[in-house]
């Protein structure tokens, strides 16, 4: 009985790991399988994308080629309107630097830069104190100033020859 007891359960033994070993099989079969479906959608997928990234580069070639006749065109448009255009006129007399340093003297400024190009006028001022220097632009308006632009990034406080003063920039137009 021994040794009939022995046998069955050495061929119990062997059909279970021939069982085990079947589904090892397919277990490794299905995942062969999936990793080659993977491996094709990943390849599909890498096509795709370098077929998009070759539609991409032709739309940005098509694009600033666009960009490119549209610039023609445009210098070409202001190159006639150009021609057209009357020569400019003469800058203006440097009367209104007179004015704008008796105005600042009148409002207890020191006129710091002045520069004037064409019709447009650049002035940096310096004050006791902020009132000063805007005050200033109510008597350059009255004096004949029709546009003024001022520029923040120039306001503060400075010393300027030794003394702490307000600081204002400013674009004129006579």
């Amino acid at each position: 009985m021994n040794k009939n007891l022995r046998n069955l359960i050495l061929f119990g033994l062997l059909i279970l790991v021939l069982y085990n070993g079947s589904v090892y099989i397919r277990e490794r079969a299905k995942e062969y399988k999936r990793l080659e479906k993977r491996k094709k959608e990943l390849k599909d997928l890498h096509k795709k994308e370098v077929e998009d990234r070759r539609l991409e580069e032709e739309q940005k070639k098509l694009m600033i080629e666009k960009d490119r006749k549209e610039r023609a065109e445009r210098v070409k448009a202001f190159q006639q309107s150009q021609k057209q255009i009357p020569p400019p006129t003469p800058p203006p007399s440097r009367l209104h630097l007179y004015e704008v340093k008796s105005i600042c003297e009148k409002c207890r400024c020191r006129l710091l830069c002045y520069t004037e190009q064409g019709h447009t006028i650049y002035i940096e001022v310096a004050g006791p104190d902020h009132s000063a220097v805007s005050d200033i632009l109510k008597d350059l308006i009255k004096a004949g100033a029709i546009n003024f632009t001022e520029h923040r990034e120039k306001f503060g406080v400075r010393m300027v020859e030794n003394k702490r003063m307000y600081v204002a920039a400013y674009t004129l137009q006579w």
